[in-house]
């Protein structure tokens, strides 16, 4: 890497943690960092529930399934545009329930503090997973800019750099 990828990724830290210092000093309960205070107007719920529907890898897909597959490729990360207006409505549902998790919903609806323990349960577990799958991405895509050339030769053959 050269100085001015270190200098784009260390302006990116800090603007990343200069925004959540700030963050940190807006919420002062639970329902403020869940909900951001019930105060979110009608233009961040149009963003919030565009960002629900899609991801950083959006880009990439749609080029890699449109240089295989031609201009139909597009549809690979397109097909979500007909749900856009279900995520609207329940960005509604979320602003009009009094509970700050589908969790909560779960145990007050189906008057089980299991379901509610089971949901939770299971967002924790699929995250876990969901998050690993991430960090192994970014491991095995970071790796080769990050560590020199002979240093990933001889990891790939088994070798300490200093045998090679």
């Amino acid at each position: 890497m050269t100085l001015p990828d270190y200098l784009v990724l260390g302006g990116y830290f800090l603007m990343m943690i200069g925004i959540g210092a700030y963050c940190a000093t807006q919420i002062n309960k639970q329902e403020d960092f869940f909900l951001g205070g019930r105060g979110f107007g009608k233009l961040l719920q149009t963003f919030a529930a565009f960002g629900a529907g899609t991801g950083s890898s959006d880009p990439v897909n749609t080029g890699r399934t449109t240089f295989t597959g031609g201009m139909s490729g597009m549809w690979s990360v397109m097909f979500w545009l007909f749900v856009t207006p279900f995520y609207w409505i329940t960005g509604v549902w979320y602003r009009r329930m009094r509970h700050l998790t589908l969790g909560d919903w779960f145990v007050e609806r189906y008057e089980s503090r299991g379901l509610g323990a089971a949901y939770s349960i299971f967002g924790v577990l699929f995250f876990m997973i969901y998050g690993s799958m991430f960090f192994s991405a970014i491991a095995k895509t970071a790796e080769p800019m990050i560590m020199p050339p002979t240093a990933t030769a001889a990891a790939a053959t088994g070798e300490t750099p200093t045998d090679a």
